[in-house]
């Protein structure tokens, strides 16, 4: 059996996981999938003699959503990642700020009409201001909701979106009922709520900025421990000392760790001796001496003396990099309270979109 950790784009809510876990624990040669929404990964364990990474990737763009082998980052992407996280933050922050700057004269005008009786205009002006700002928010920064919602409704798996996408655009459609109504073209004598779909809206993507602001958080730790990794190393080939990327280190590689440097990658000390700070590691803050023979781990700090190291680990198998892996396997599993909420939630969708059928149903043939 293989364990692989898996990225998966598109997911938004509760929803959007089950039915990613569901679609690969239906795969035969999967064995167990663990799908984690905070930190969009799925853990899968799988036989490769029965079942392909391609075999993973179709079944889940096949439910609306996309697989990609998750990579253990580097340095250098490091900072790519970061820019990242904060651009979907940026841009989750700026939907909220234009939703809610047209959503709050909406919901200032109905409390001045509805509470305190203060016709501002006529009836047809408030009607007309109140469906152009909700087209706004449902189809500008709201927009990506309604693609979502119509997305996962072609897959026959509908999410959280799709009850979102439902209540603001039944909400809009009154307000085209009322305006037809007051200018006379139709007999429609409904009041419009197109001002509740842009609320619905606005709250709905500042759950949106949240999540994604908590979803930042949650890969916090693993970015902790990638800024401890060395980038560069120094070392003696052909006689030559030169400074090389850690990434282009080979085992057997001697080392050079001066004062205040980090140690590239894990090895033996080969000559020397020093206290180094592996604090990283035992969480004691005092530096312990390390001499010739002695183990030392990539990424603790040589304090003192220089020494030299030949490289016995390098890559994804220094001890650091196991921690990482270790790290991303317990942010993807999942405890049993979630999985009791995610069961919950598998229902919740389907269950509101029948009482909602049913509710029309009933107004449709009980009208009175």
């Amino acid at each position: 059996m293989k364990k692989e950790t898996f990225q998966i784009d598109g997911m938004h809510c509760a929803g959007c996981v089950n039915t990613v876990q569901k679609t690969l624990n239906n795969l035969d040669g999967v064995s167990r999938a663990d799908v984690n929404l905070a930190n969009e990964t799925a853990l899968v364990e799988y036989d490769e003699s029965r079942i392909a990474e391609a075999d993973l990737q179709k079944a889940v763009e096949g439910s609306g959503y996309t697989l990609v082998k998750k990579k253990s980052e580097s340095h250098d992407q490091l900072k790519e990642k970061r820019d990242r996280e904060q651009k979907k933050l940026d841009s989750a922050r700026g939907k909220m700020i234009r939703s809610w700057a047209v959503t709050i004269p909406v919901m200032i005008w109905m409390l001045l009409e509805m509470v305190f009786g203060l016709h501002l205009t006529s009836m047809l002006v408030m009607e007309l201001f109140m469906t152009a700002a909700a087209i706004y928010v449902i189809f500008s920064p709201g927009m990506e909701t309604v693609k979502s919602a119509w997305k996962s409704s072609l897959n026959l798996s509908p999410n959280m979106d799709v009850l979102i996408a439902l209540g603001t655009v039944a909400s809009l459609s009154t307000g085209f009922m009322a305006i037809t109504g007051q200018l006379g073209f139709m007999q429609f004598d409904m009041h419009s709520f197109a001002g509740i779909g842009a609320m619905i809206m606005a709250f709905h993507l500042s759950g949106r900025y949240i999540e994604t602001k908590a979803k930042g958080h949650a890969s916090d730790a693993i970015t902790k421990l990638l800024t401890l990794e060395a980038t560069t190393a120094r070392v003696v080939r052909n006689g030559k000392e030169s400074e090389i990327p850690v990434r282009e280190l080979k085992v057997g590689d001697v080392m050079i760790v001066r004062p205040g440097e980090k140690v590239p990658a894990d090895g033996v000390i080969i000559d020397g001796s020093s206290t180094l700070n592996e604090a990283m590691i035992t969480g004691e803050s005092m530096p312990v001496m390390r001499e010739k023979g002695d183990k030392v781990i990539g990424g603790t700090l040589n304090e003192e003396g220089s020494i030299r190291v030949k490289a016995e680990k390098i890559g994804e198998d220094t001890f650091l990099k196991h921690v990482i892996r270790m790290v991303e396997e317990a942010q993807g599993t999942r405890v049993p309270v979630q999985e009791l909420a995610d069961k919950i939630t598998a229902v919740f969708v389907p269950v509101i979109l029948i009482v909602a059928l049913l509710t029309f149903a009933v107004w449709m043939i009980f009208p009175g």
